[in-house]
């Protein structure tokens, strides 16, 4: 589980900064540009609730392994569509509003699983860990590399954050 979330959270790291850098390079509009923050957290707000109550009545590895595949596909689809030259801002913002829909079915899932892998005293410490991790590669780690790979070329971050998804 740690493994996991850590993977798919840089996934999320690199996707934080590779998102709003390609829709700038689309387009010099800045609502546009600025209408990718909110495509980017909008999830949050609408999801979050649906999303604990989904993780209360099914299976949370299901939730897991469906809500990386997810947006491991849809981040792969974009990536080929940048490297065939169809570069829009509507799936630019479709892909990025998939992933963060899925990401909170899987956040939520993922905070509700330690309980039945540790031990009651090793909870603490087992929480702890998930979100350090969480905290580090999703700020710290993730978002430098993918505005790295994005210079070298914006296909760079989307298919290793498409394999990181998967690989979650």
């Amino acid at each position: 589980l740690w493994a996991s979330q850590a993977t798919s959270n840089l996934g999320d790291g690199l996707l934080v900064v590779a998102a709003p850098l390609l829709a700038v390079s689309m387009t010099r509009d800045p609502v546009i540009v600025a209408g990718m923050t909110v495509v980017q957290f909008l999830p949050w707000l609408l999801f979050t609730l649906p999303a604990g109550a989904l993780t209360d009545r099914m299976d949370r590895r299901k939730i897991l392994l469906a809500g990386n595949l997810l947006r491991g596909l849809g981040f792969a689809l974009l990536a080929l569509s940048l490297i065939v030259g169809w570069r829009h801002v509507g799936l630019l913002y479709a892909a990025v509003f998939l992933a963060g829909t899925a990401e909170t079915l899987v956040d939520n899932a993922a905070l509700t699983i330690p309980p039945r892998l540790v031990p009651r005293d090793r909870l603490e410490q087992a929480n702890g860990r998930l979100f350090a991790t969480q905290s580090v590669v999703n700020t710290f780690i993730g978002p430098p590399v993918g505005a790295f790979l994005f210079a070298a070329a914006a296909s760079l971050v989307f298919f290793p954050g498409a394999g990181l998804f998967a690989l979650a």
